[in-house]
């Protein structure tokens, strides 16, 4: 006989949706029939929501600890949750439990890609909702007006939310959580649509300090759906950072060390690595690299030569020893042959990229044709013919291509490259597309006329120097950046889809 169905007391999914729930549990994380049927997000209420505890359920539906300062909420409150605005705002927050999906890679463990968690985040903190909203929002905006302003007004509540938290302060353990969620959204939001370092750098840099916060507390690690919002939120940080904080010379990044490894023990590749396609540990390096690129001035000289180069060597030896690890952490990969090879494939050429990258770093007059950057890339280069190592939406290897694109000295090494970059940023976020597109256009450029290039000086370990080759931009990334030179005119340095992105991002600037 079928489970009676109940319209008060079933999941927060389906009282939203105005639909009578079984209550049963399928699959895994667990769903009521509904749910199940539809393939949405099925959130509970608490424990305490369940028994009717009014504290409780005040605490879950406030943004930030406010106290007695607070203004009373904009929106009214019904069944325990803030109310939507529109049934697009609904929609949205159902399939919130998928956002990040296409940024999950194939190999990750079980629960990754559907984080119910944000879902039930959603249900109790208008921060978290109006980030997701803003997110996700913005996703379809090229297909919806409403869907822009709807981003945009999101957007701006959340940053005013999360200015009244961070005035009053005094939020608990699962405020703390919604906050570093919200903030995990605008920082993906501002990475990956609108493109500008100086907001989103800010923005995973707040998230790295409450998250560390939140790590402190032991307890925490108790939670299994914590523990993977956790792990995403570390390898977004620590990604981004690493990738990007080259970009802005507004941040200096700063190395994490061993800050984030009670998220990921022992060398388990399920455990290790669910976000992006490759293992916490490549993207600790990516990020321990570009903290040489930008050396203190008062440290030039032999002593500062000498200590880059030190960590340069203990760098190369991690890469070694990450390399000779990548069979055995695909040995007991339950996915299928095709995509433990691309992954593999995807390990070896950021690798080897990064090994271009230190020997640029230790020895700043390296050029294109020093052999061992012409063996790497002859390597990579092999790789790549064989192997198309594109995933719609995830852009792992948009830093590496870039890399090996500033090693290219011939002309068939260069078009080759360009033309994976291009196809790469077919597939990609706007921000990443267009990293990879003005890459190819700048030294495109610059292979076509150097000297407009060489009066530009960079910092290095030896002390300033001014580009003499190609593989000098790998010294300063900002300059791969066509919009940095004010010589270029707009339809020189930017595709129409960029000019659009930059009246995007006043608007948000105004906001």
């Amino acid at each position: 006989m079928p489970a009676k169905l109940k319209s008060r007391s079933g999941c927060l999914t389906c009282v939203t949706r105005k639909k009578k729930c079984d209550e049963a549990k399928n699959g895994l994380p667990p769903k009521c029939g509904h749910c199940f049927r539809l393939g949405l997000a099925c959130v509970w209420r608490s424990r305490e929501q369940a028994e009717g505890s009014k504290a409780t359920t005040a605490i879950s539906i406030s943004t930030t600890n406010l106290k007695a300062k607070s203004p009373p909420p904009r929106l009214a409150v019904s069944n325990g949750y803030p109310s939507f605005r529109n049934d697009f705002e609904k929609q949205l927050i159902l399939e919130s439990s998928r956002l990040f999906q296409p940024l999950v890679c194939a190999t990750a463990g079980p629960g990754f890609e559907e984080l119910t968690l944000l879902a039930r985040f959603c249900t109790q903190s208008q921060l978290v909702r109006d980030a997701v909203v803003a997110f996700a929002a913005h996703g379809q905006a090229s297909r919806s007006s409403d869907a822009y302003k709807l981003s945009l007004t999101s957007y701006q509540s959340c940053v005013a939310g999360l200015r009244r938290g961070l005035a009053y302060g005094g939020s608990s353990p699962a405020e703390r959580d919604q906050v570093l969620a919200a903030i995990f959204f605008l920082g993906s939001l501002e990475s990956l649509k609108f493109g500008v370092p100086s907001h989103y750098l800010a923005h995973f840099e707040m998230c790295r300090r409450l998250l560390l916060s939140r790590l402190s507390g032991h307890s925490v690690l108790q939670d299994q759906s914590l523990i993977k919002l956790y792990r995403m939120i570390a390898e977004a940080v620590t990604y981004t950072i690493a990738t990007s904080s080259q970009y802005s010379l507004s941040h200096n990044a700063q190395p994490v060390g061993q800050s984030f490894k009670c998220l990921f023990p022992g060398d388990d590749y399920s455990a290790s690595s669910p976000f992006l396609g490759g293992v916490h540990k490549l993207y600790h390096i990516m990020f321990e690299v570009n903290t040489l690129l930008r050396p203190p001035r008062a440290d030039q000289g032999p002593t500062l030569s000498l200590k880059v180069a030190q960590s340069c060597a203990k760098l190369w030896g991690e890469l070694d020893e990450l390399e000779g690890s990548i069979e055995t952490l695909y040995a007991t990969s339950s996915v299928g042959e095709e995509v433990t090879r691309l992954y593999k494939v995807k390990h070896q050429v950021a690798i080897l990229a990064l090994r271009v990258h230190l020997i640029k770093i230790s020895r700043p007059s390296a050029i294109p044709t020093d052999p061992d950057i012409r063996f790497h890339l002859a390597s990579v280069i092999e790789m790549l013919a064989q192997q198309d190592v594109r995933e719609p939406g995830n852009p792992a290897l948009r830093w590496p291509l870039i890399i090996l694109a500033c090693a290219a000295e011939t002309d068939h090494d260069f078009q080759f490259l360009s033309t994976r970059m291009h196809d790469m940023a077919a597939v990609l976020d706007p921000v990443d597309s267009r990293k990879l597109v003005t890459t190819c256009f700048t030294l495109g450029r610059y292979r076509h006329d150097p000297a407009e290039y060489r009066h530009y000086q960079i910092e290095t370990c030896e002390g300033p120097r001014h580009i003499q080759s190609q593989l000098d931009f790998l010294l300063e990334p900002r300059l791969l950046d066509a919009n940095v030179y004010p010589h270029l005119s707009e339809h020189e340095s930017a595709s129409p889809d960029v000019l659009v992105q930059k009246a995007s991002n006043t608007r948000i600037e105004e906001i």
